[in-house]
């Protein structure tokens, strides 16, 4: 559940559900992330980007996990149920 501006983020709408990427892989979608401190740090040659965290309080705070309550989200969590390989712009499909 999006408590925030939310809007316009696949992920949202994926959860519960079964994806097919690629010819073979098949997962079914557990929960959206919640973000850390992490995504502000530099990686690699990447800058770190501070403001990360604050624009995704205000744009995309999700309920995902009852024990911690609304969280800034990015991203989802998956359980492969077919395994297969898959390649940058390989379509992602809902089954």
């Amino acid at each position: 559940m999006v408590v925030g501006g939310g809007g316009g983020f696949a992920g949202d709408d994926w959860v519960g559900r079964e994806l097919r990427v690629g010819d073979d892989l098949i997962v079914r979608v557990i929960v959206t992330i919640p973000c850390c401190v992490i995504a502000v740090l530099a990686h690699g040659g990447l800058p770190g980007f501070r403001d990360v965290l604050r624009v995704l309080a205000r744009l995309r705070r999700v309920v995902a996990l009852p024990a911690v309550g609304s969280r800034p989200c990015a991203g989802i969590y998956a359980r492969v149920l077919r395994p297969g390989r898959f390649r940058p712009g390989d379509p992602v499909r809902a089954v």
